[in-house]
């Protein structure tokens, strides 16, 4: 998106835009796709340029530093720059320390027109940690997801075929009638063998006088 700052009113304007911002590449070859950019934010003119003040926030789609899988990752941060025309920054702001939070970033352009797409992407680009992991969005890296998977696979197997044996099973009332049959049986044998071993048996002979 253009934002022309010749036609800025002197009173300021605000800025609650989406802003499409192109991929780009975030060193070591790692490819950042922004799914989405917004900028909420002041314009003003001052006597050395414009200044922006607000808010931007984007969803970028990079790849964990440690799995390599894609990740979702939201970005909400201040902005505050200086829109300087004319293409030099040098000396503008000379004295001002790298780390005073209240520094004012420079954004120096050609002419009169911001490109806040080019904006947001550095924007973008100094809000993101130096690696992104999956513990950083509350999500396990790759290799533990497919290792838990595995073990759930292998804990629904282990439970399917005990509830393929219980299915087997036979009922209650089939059960004790087998049961009751082969108790039977084995008192018929018992009763058997008993009779024979008595039938089988020499008589006694009596003593002798």
């Amino acid at each position: 998106m253009l934002f022309d700052i010749s036609e800025l009113p002197p009173a300021g304007a605000q800025l609650d835009v989406e802003v499409l911002v192109p991929d780009f590449d975030l060193g070591d070859e790692q490819r950042v796709t922004v799914l989405r950019a917004s900028i909420a934010a002041f314009a003003k003119k001052t006597r050395r340029g414009i200044e922006i003040s607000g808010r931007f926030s984007a969803l970028t789609r990079l790849p964990c530093s440690r799995c390599l899988v894609s990740l979702d990752y939201p970005i909400s941060s201040p902005i505050r720059l200086f829109v300087l025309p004319g293409g030099d920054a040098a000396g503008q702001f000379d004295g001002i320390a790298d780390d005073d939070p209240d520094a004012i970033d420079l954004f120096p352009i050609e002419g009169s027109v911001v490109d806040l797409a080019d904006v947001l992407r550095e924007q973008i680009d100094l809000a993101l940690p130096f690696r992104v992991r999956c513990a950083d969005v509350d999500r396990e890296c790759g290799p533990s997801r497919e290792a838990r998977g595995r073990r759930r696979r292998r804990r629904g197997g282990r439970q399917s075929v005990g509830r393929s044996r219980k299915t087997a099973r036979e009922p209650p009332e089939e059960a004790k009638r087998r049961t009751k049959l082969v108790l039977t049986r084995v008192g018929e044998r018992r009763h058997a063998k008993s009779e024979t071993t008595s039938f089988q048996s020499p008589p006694r002979q009596a003593p002798r006088s």
